[in-house]
């Protein structure tokens, strides 16, 4: 159906102007550069900021700032996050460009979450993990 969508302005070879299952083999056989990928779940505002150009202009100040402050290789720290959502969803299925790394699709917004929090430097020095639930009293389910 994606396809047919996709073709909708132009002629097609294709009855009905949608096209069959064994289009979609042949495409695989003729496009081996093309699998089919589970997508990462992307929240729609961040893949409305995850452009080029951010990434550049983050990367340009890292350095600058890097270079300015002149960091010991242990002073420098990665926090990172990871949100779980409580209740799942199946990741979709996509077709991407073989030897892609990154492969997103987006998500609606969900209120519950847990949220789980790593700190490691440079020279793989960890702090202890935490994690931050939303409600004020846990249920014994969430743990």
């Amino acid at each position: 159906m994606k396809v047919a969508k996709f073709i909708q302005t132009m002629p097609t070879p294709f009855l009905g102007g949608v096209p069959r299952t064994s289009w979609w083999y042949s495409f695989k056989w003729r496009h081996h550069e093309f699998n089919i990928r589970q997508a990462k779940r992307l929240d729609i505002s961040q893949a409305q900021r995850l452009t080029t150009q951010s990434y550049f202009f983050f990367y340009q100040n890292l350095q600058s700032f890097y270079n300015e402050h002149n960091y010991v290789i242990d002073h420098i720290w990665n926090f990172d996050e990871i949100g779980i959502q409580a209740r799942k969803q199946s990741r979709a299925k996509v077709l991407a460009k073989r030897g892609s790394h990154q492969v997103y699709n987006t998500i609606p917004k969900s209120k519950e979450w847990l949220t789980i929090k790593c700190v490691v430097n440079a020279i793989r020095t960890t702090l202890l993990r935490f994690h931050i639930f939303k409600r004020e009293r846990i249920c014994d389910d969430y743990i």
